[in-house]
């Protein structure tokens, strides 16, 4: 819905002023007392907001030419952000003029907030009112604290795992919006190139094993005529592929261990 005068006026003041907390918490060094520009890490940066159904960020042409980069502070939930800073040159690109007729026209450009998710570097996630419970986020960096350390080696990788893959839903659910069709190609896209990396791990270490004189399936005996159709299983599943560590199968004995 387009923005009035009013609304206009409100959504400037609660950016601004959220723009204020979050300098706060990043230690930023503030250029004006009502503004959302600032000193991060000796660059410029603006800070600009947006709450849970805005779309689009939006930043004056004349504000681009003198920063050097757009933090874009993404409301998760109430007094929640996610943090992502974009360059001025891919913000610069994906601008689009603002359909406004009011002031804004022809010196604003617009950018959707999908260009901070899959363009943008993650920075983290920040509460703007620390003394207001709320529900737990994941966290975007592992902190391996006092407490994690206590749990068990399993335990830790399910905790570390499970806010890998929290913040890789949350990333491709907001990418995709609700267009289920970008959703799924977007978990396929993921899941493949994972599932590439762990071949092309195990692909030397199979050669290693057919090189050393392994031509037969070290469970059952059946000989092998060349490498096709031979599965490589580790020994012990909690260590990492090596060939110290790994073994040739047939297939119909490397199905009998369902943890591989």
């Amino acid at each position: 819905m387009p923005q009035n005068r009013e609304s206009g006026i409100a959504a400037n003041q609660y950016g601004r002023a959220t723009a204020r907390k979050i300098m706060e918490s990043l230690g930023a060094r503030t250029i004006k007392s009502n503004g959302n520009e600032c000193y991060l890490n000796n660059k410029l940066i603006a800070i600009k907001c947006a709450r849970k159904r805005t779309s689009d960020f939006g930043l004056s042409y004349k504000m681009l030419e003198r920063i050097d980069g757009v933090i874009g502070a993404c409301e998760i939930e109430q007094d929640t952000y996610k943090l992502y800073e974009l360059s001025t040159q891919l913000f610069r690109k994906n601008m689009r003029p603002t359909k406004s007729k009011g002031p804004a026209a022809g010196r604003v450009g617009l950018v959707r907030k999908s260009v901070f998710y899959q363009n943008g570097k993650l920075i983290g996630h920040i509460n703007v009112n620390p003394n207001k419970a709320g529900k737990k986020l994941p966290e975007s960096k592992i902190d391996l604290s006092k407490n994690m350390k206590l749990d068990s080696k399993k335990d830790l990788i399910k905790r570390i795992g499970d806010e890998v893959l929290s913040h890789a839903r949350f990333v491709i659910g907001v990418a995709a919006g609700d267009d289920i069709q970008m959703k799924f190609k977007l978990n396929r896209w993921v899941y493949s190139r994972l599932m590439q990396e762990e071949i092309r791990e195990k692909r030397p270490i199979k050669q290693a094993l057919w090189n050393s004189g392994v031509k037969a399936c070290q469970k059952c005996g059946q000989k092998f005529k060349d490498m096709k159709g031979i599965e490589i299983h580790r020994k012990d599943s909690e260590k990492i592929y090596s060939v110290e560590n790994c073994e040739l199968l047939c297939r119909p004995c490397h199905q009998q261990h369902p943890s591989e």
